[in-house]
Protein backbone atom coordinates (compact mmCIF):
# COMPACT_ATOMS: atom_id res chain seq x y z
CA UNK A 1 0.00 0.00 0.00
CA UNK A 2 2.91 2.70 0.62
CA UNK A 3 4.66 1.73 -2.24
CA UNK A 4 1.37 2.11 -4.67
CA UNK A 5 1.01 5.61 -2.74
CA UNK A 6 4.61 6.97 -3.41
CA UNK A 7 3.83 5.81 -6.76
CA UNK A 8 1.47 7.67 -7.16
CA UNK A 9 2.65 11.07 -5.41
CA UNK A 10 5.71 10.66 -7.82
CA UNK A 11 3.37 10.17 -11.00
CA UNK A 12 1.41 13.31 -9.64
CA UNK A 13 4.21 15.31 -8.84
CA UNK A 14 6.06 14.84 -12.51
CA UNK A 15 2.86 14.94 -13.96
CA UNK A 16 2.06 18.69 -12.17
CA UNK A 17 5.62 19.88 -13.14
CA UNK A 18 4.83 18.74 -17.02
CA UNK A 19 1.46 19.69 -16.99
CA UNK A 20 0.02 21.34 -13.88
CA UNK A 21 -3.75 21.21 -12.64
CA UNK A 22 -5.52 20.48 -9.39
CA UNK A 23 -4.71 17.20 -6.91
CA UNK A 24 -7.33 15.77 -5.10
CA UNK A 25 -7.44 12.99 -2.26
CA UNK A 26 -9.26 10.50 -4.40
CA UNK A 27 -10.21 7.21 -2.68
CA UNK A 28 -8.90 4.60 -5.52
CA UNK A 29 -10.68 1.44 -6.79
CA UNK A 30 -6.98 0.62 -8.67
CA UNK A 31 -4.12 1.91 -8.45
CA UNK A 32 -4.67 3.38 -11.77
CA UNK A 33 -3.98 7.03 -12.00
CA UNK A 34 -6.88 8.77 -13.13
CA UNK A 35 -6.75 12.57 -15.25
CA UNK A 36 -9.68 14.45 -16.40
CA UNK A 37 -8.66 16.99 -18.91
CA UNK A 38 -10.29 20.03 -21.15
CA UNK A 39 -9.62 20.65 -24.83
CA UNK A 40 -5.95 21.28 -25.78
CA UNK A 41 -4.74 19.93 -22.20
CA UNK A 42 -5.40 16.53 -23.36
CA UNK A 43 -2.24 16.34 -25.00
CA UNK A 44 -0.32 17.94 -22.65
CA UNK A 45 -1.55 15.17 -19.99
CA UNK A 46 -0.79 12.18 -22.17
CA UNK A 47 2.67 13.46 -23.22
CA UNK A 48 3.23 13.35 -19.70
CA UNK A 49 2.09 10.35 -18.80
CA UNK A 50 4.58 9.16 -21.75
CA UNK A 51 7.67 11.10 -19.70
CA UNK A 52 6.34 9.55 -16.41
CA UNK A 53 6.04 5.99 -18.13
CA UNK A 54 9.49 5.93 -19.47
CA UNK A 55 10.80 5.33 -16.01
CA UNK A 56 7.79 3.81 -14.41
CA UNK A 57 6.43 1.65 -17.25
CA UNK A 58 4.22 -0.36 -14.42
CA UNK A 59 2.14 2.72 -13.81
CA UNK A 60 -1.03 2.83 -15.27
CA UNK A 61 -2.53 6.20 -15.85
CA UNK A 62 -6.47 6.89 -17.74
CA UNK A 63 -6.60 10.14 -19.23
CA UNK A 64 -10.32 11.20 -20.02
CA UNK A 65 -11.11 14.00 -22.52
CA UNK A 66 -14.07 16.72 -21.65
CA UNK A 67 -14.85 19.81 -23.05
CA UNK A 68 -13.90 22.81 -20.41
CA UNK A 69 -17.93 22.74 -19.93
CA UNK A 70 -18.14 19.18 -19.26
CA UNK A 71 -15.20 18.77 -16.97
CA UNK A 72 -16.42 22.15 -15.22
CA UNK A 73 -20.09 20.18 -14.75
CA UNK A 74 -18.62 16.70 -13.78
CA UNK A 75 -16.35 17.83 -11.45
CA UNK A 76 -18.67 20.22 -9.52
CA UNK A 77 -21.66 17.13 -9.09
CA UNK A 78 -18.39 14.84 -8.20
CA UNK A 79 -17.58 17.23 -5.51
CA UNK A 80 -20.81 17.90 -4.07
CA UNK A 81 -21.70 14.05 -3.82
CA UNK A 82 -19.30 14.09 -1.10
CA UNK A 83 -18.19 10.68 -2.60
CA UNK A 84 -14.07 10.48 -3.38
CA UNK A 85 -14.47 7.37 -5.51
CA UNK A 86 -16.31 9.67 -8.32
CA UNK A 87 -12.94 12.14 -8.76
CA UNK A 88 -10.10 12.07 -10.23
CA UNK A 89 -6.49 11.90 -9.17
CA UNK A 90 -5.77 14.90 -11.65
CA UNK A 91 -7.81 17.13 -12.88
CA UNK A 92 -6.88 20.15 -15.47
CA UNK A 93 -8.24 23.52 -15.14
CA UNK A 94 -8.69 27.06 -15.28
CA UNK A 95 -7.35 29.37 -12.37
CA UNK A 96 -10.73 31.49 -12.51
CA UNK A 97 -12.73 28.28 -11.36
CA UNK A 98 -9.95 27.09 -8.50
CA UNK A 99 -10.70 29.38 -5.43
CA UNK A 100 -14.40 28.28 -5.11
CA UNK A 101 -13.29 24.86 -5.38
CA UNK A 102 -11.07 25.13 -2.43
CA UNK A 103 -13.45 27.48 -0.46
CA UNK A 104 -16.32 24.72 -0.54
CA UNK A 105 -13.53 21.33 -0.62
CA UNK A 106 -10.33 22.40 0.81
CA UNK A 107 -9.78 18.75 2.42
CA UNK A 108 -10.77 16.97 -1.04
CA UNK A 109 -7.02 18.25 -2.54
CA UNK A 110 -3.04 17.86 -1.75
CA UNK A 111 -1.12 20.45 -0.12
CA UNK A 112 1.61 20.40 -2.38
CA UNK A 113 3.85 23.19 -0.76
CA UNK A 114 6.45 20.91 0.14
CA UNK A 115 6.63 19.46 -3.48
CA UNK A 116 6.94 22.47 -5.45
CA UNK A 117 9.33 25.77 -5.45
CA UNK A 118 7.12 28.93 -6.06
CA UNK A 119 10.12 30.91 -7.18
CA UNK A 120 9.18 29.11 -10.28
CA UNK A 121 6.22 30.90 -11.02
CA UNK A 122 4.62 34.04 -11.71
CA UNK A 123 3.02 35.38 -8.62
CA UNK A 124 -0.45 35.83 -9.36
CA UNK A 125 -0.54 31.98 -10.66
CA UNK A 126 0.45 30.88 -7.19
CA UNK A 127 -1.81 33.03 -5.82
CA UNK A 128 -4.80 31.78 -7.56
CA UNK A 129 -3.42 28.11 -6.90
CA UNK A 130 -3.18 28.94 -2.76
CA UNK A 131 -5.95 28.48 -0.29
CA UNK A 132 -5.36 28.65 3.38
CA UNK A 133 -1.10 29.13 2.88
CA UNK A 134 -1.31 25.71 1.09
CA UNK A 135 -0.02 24.98 -2.80
CA UNK A 136 -3.51 22.96 -3.78
CA UNK A 137 -2.58 23.65 -7.66
CA UNK A 138 0.23 23.92 -9.55
CA UNK A 139 0.02 26.50 -12.05
CA UNK A 140 0.37 25.26 -15.98
CA UNK A 141 0.17 28.43 -17.80
CA UNK A 142 1.50 32.09 -17.77
CA UNK A 143 -1.79 33.86 -17.85
CA UNK A 144 -1.09 36.23 -21.01
CA UNK A 145 -3.12 38.80 -21.63
CA UNK A 146 -3.09 41.67 -24.18
CA UNK A 147 -4.79 44.94 -24.64
CA UNK A 148 -5.75 46.20 -28.16
CA UNK A 149 -6.51 49.53 -28.76
CA UNK A 150 -8.27 51.60 -31.59
CA UNK A 151 -5.16 54.02 -32.55
CA UNK A 152 -8.22 56.50 -33.66
CA UNK A 153 -9.95 56.50 -30.62
CA UNK A 154 -6.71 57.14 -28.82
CA UNK A 155 -5.67 59.84 -31.07
CA UNK A 156 -9.02 61.41 -30.70
CA UNK A 157 -8.46 61.76 -26.90
CA UNK A 158 -5.29 63.40 -27.47
CA UNK A 159 -3.00 60.83 -27.35
CA UNK A 160 0.04 59.69 -29.69
CA UNK A 161 1.04 56.43 -30.31
CA UNK A 162 1.67 54.22 -27.38
CA UNK A 163 5.22 53.82 -26.51
CA UNK A 164 6.08 50.79 -23.44
CA UNK A 165 7.65 53.59 -21.39
CA UNK A 166 4.36 55.34 -21.51
CA UNK A 167 1.87 53.05 -19.93
CA UNK A 168 2.04 54.36 -16.45
CA UNK A 169 0.96 58.05 -17.49
CA UNK A 170 -1.56 56.62 -19.82
CA UNK A 171 -3.11 54.35 -16.81
CA UNK A 172 -3.18 57.44 -14.53
CA UNK A 173 -4.71 59.49 -17.35
CA UNK A 174 -7.25 57.03 -18.49
CA UNK A 175 -8.49 57.20 -14.74
CA UNK A 176 -8.50 61.07 -14.54
CA UNK A 177 -10.00 61.32 -18.03
CA UNK A 178 -12.14 58.28 -17.25
CA UNK A 179 -16.32 59.33 -18.34
CA UNK A 180 -14.95 62.52 -19.96
CA UNK A 181 -14.61 60.69 -23.55
CA UNK A 182 -17.79 60.91 -25.17
CA UNK A 183 -17.52 57.14 -26.27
Amino acid sequence: MKKNISIIVAAVVLVAVLVGGLFLLRKNESDKIVIWAFDTSVVAAEEAVKAYKKDNPDVEFEVVEFSQDQLVQKFRVALASGSRKNLPNIIIEEDYNMQGYFKYYEDYFVDLSDHLDTDDYMDFKITSSTYNDKLLAVPYDSGVSALFYRLDIIQEAGYSVLVKSKWTLLIDNFHTQQGSHPR
